[in-house]
């Protein structure tokens, strides 16, 4: 009964140490022949479960097109409808063909659509916020999707209609990320297909999660997505995922991402040391901070994917910049345990760009340094995730 114990439990343990880490193996290259340079991209999944890349032109053609996984375009719809009238716009966010929501750019507008591009209900968010002293600017996260019929957006604070602000450009500064961090960070709409719609402000001041000085000025907006009841915030300016309970908004835990090869997170400016060059600080972020630059669940294998450029020395490496540098992808699965670190070399991958399908992985190749770069292709290279 001893040996027959004995053997049973090394069997076990001989299982569970032998399981691999998840890779990652290249399948092939996927171009998308858009016809113009396009401003957007997602995936998106028909109610008969077929899957779509869907891109957004927003400027040269105004339409949305959507192709097949093998690069064949089946659809395109017009968003002339909007844009004729000199509106400019933020982000599609599908919900199915003949429901797909157009958030417009820096005007506080919401249209609905249908698969032809028809304005079926158009919404100023400005006329139902519950706060009409302060003023907000509404935009969406990249994989931004509705969570049953309610949808987040990212609410930046721009004014208040009672408060004398201050004349002088370093004292304006300190009182707007003031303002800015001590505000609401999010606006839950809710029903907005029907007449009934309404909306809710929700976590005040995500900044202060991880920086307690009011007075530091955050270059760019925090990044989010949902997954069924979690919502994951998380920000270029720290090494955190904030995993926020729906629909409570309650912090439920916090996730620290690691890497082997890169600190992560560039803080923010101290507004009362300088006047701040906000596109000067950006850039040097952008093109060589430690960053997370993106997070995608796979629903599918039901693992979790982070990009993480490596932190560049920019007066030592000067040439490896933007993506001219390595990226590691970390690999988690769902209880947020990392798996594996695979690092890629620079000058290949757009590590921003990446989105989870049925057969893998998809990082965009769409980069400046690709001997093939064309503005109006997208390209991907898919990979098999072997879990």
């Amino acid at each position: 009964m001893q040996k027959i114990l004995y053997s049973f439990l090394c069997g076990i343990l001989f299982i569970s140490c032998s399981k691999q880490a998840p890779t990652l193996t290249s399948v092939k290259e996927i171009s998308f022949n858009i016809g113009t340079p396009f401003s957007d991209r997602t995936i998106f999944h028909d109610k008969n479960k077929f899957e779509y890349l869907a891109f957004a032109d927003y400027y040269t053609k105004s339409k949305l097109s959507f192709f097949t996984l093998n690069g064949k375009l089946k659809k395109e719809i017009p968003l002339n409808e909007i844009t004729r009238n000199g509106e400019e716009i933020d982000r599609c966010i599908i919900k199915s063909l003949d429901s797909i929501v157009i958030l417009g750019r820096y005007n506080n507008r919401v249209w609905l659509i249908n698969e032809t591009g028809n304005v079926l209900k158009q919404l100023n968010l400005n006329t139902i916020v519950p706060d009409k002293i302060n003023e907000y600017e509404f935009s969406s996260s990249a994989d931004n999707s509705f969570n049953g019929e309610n949808l987040l957006l990212f609410s930046a604070w721009r004014s208040n209609s009672n408060d004398v602000e201050p004349e002088k450009d370093k004292d304006y500064q300190k009182y707007f990320y003031n303002r800015y961090n001590n505000s609401y960070s999010f606006l839950e709409l809710k029903n907005i297909f029907n007449n009934y719609a309404s909306c809710k402000y929700r976590i005040k001041g995500f900044n202060k999660q991880f920086e307690k000085n009011s007075e530091i000025a955050h270059m760019i907006l925090p990044l989010y997505f949902t997954n069924n009841n979690d919502l994951f915030v998380y920000s270029i300016h720290c090494d955190t995922l904030y995993n926020y309970e729906l629909p409570s908004y309650k912090l439920k835990t916090k996730i620290k991402i690691k890497s082997k090869h890169t600190s992560i997170g560039e803080r923010g400016y101290n507004c009362d040391k300088e006047i701040i060059d906000h596109q000067s600080h950006t850039n040097n972020i952008a093109h060589y901070g430690g960053v997370i630059a993106n997070v995608v669940y796979d629903k599918f294998r039901k693992l979790y994917f982070v990009t993480v450029p490596h932190k560049i020395d920019d007066k030592k490496e000067p040439e490896k910049k933007k993506l001219n540098r390595p990226f590691s992808v970390l690999i988690y699965n769902n209880k947020w345990k990392q798996l594996n670190e695979l690092v890629f070399q620079s000058g290949k991958h757009n590590f921003f760009d990446l989105m989870v399908c049925k057969e893998g992985l998809l990082i965009s190749k769409n980069v400046k340094e690709n001997k093939n770069y064309n503005p109006k292709i997208a390209r991907y290279e898919l990979f098999k995730i072997n879990n």
